[in-house]
């Protein structure tokens, strides 16, 4: 779970700095929080556990820009718990509060999380930070 949060809030912050996605596909809106699907399936196995292994992709970061991105969400909240994490991404007016339908895996629109980061950037909002 730390792991799939950690990615959705390193996306999130690529689109609400630089305007751009950090991973194609779209996350989708779970009990848990936001989920990237693709990554859900590659992290199964592990369950709870500890990721042991190197983690096979077709997608790379290469970008210097992203790559700050990515380390600045580890050092803001790497320390976390999946748990912990998932109640940040759970908070009223986050994109998975708000696309959350009821229904299994609504999609989260990468428009509703650019703005959200924005909003977080800019001082406006009063979730992740």
């Amino acid at each position: 779970m730390q792991l799939q949060k950690l990615v959705y809030i390193a996306h999130g912050f690529c689109l609400g700095l630089l305007d751009e996605p950090l991973i194609g596909g779209q996350p989708e809106a779970w009990q848990y929080g936001p989920v990237f699907p693709t990554l859900y399936r590659t992290l199964r196995h592990y369950g709870s556990g500890e990721v042991t292994d190197l983690l096979s992709t077709k997608e790379q970061v290469t970008d210097p820009r992203q790559i700050e991105v990515i380390q600045g969400v580890w050092q803001g909240y790497g320390h976390l718990s999946g748990p912990q994490l998932s109640s940040l991404t759970h908070k009223v007016g986050s994109p998975w509060e708000t696309c959350r339908d009821g229904t299994f895996g609504a999609v989260i629109p990468d428009a509703v999380i650019k703005q959200h980061y924005k909003n977080l950037l800019a001082g406006t909002d009063n979730g992740v930070r």
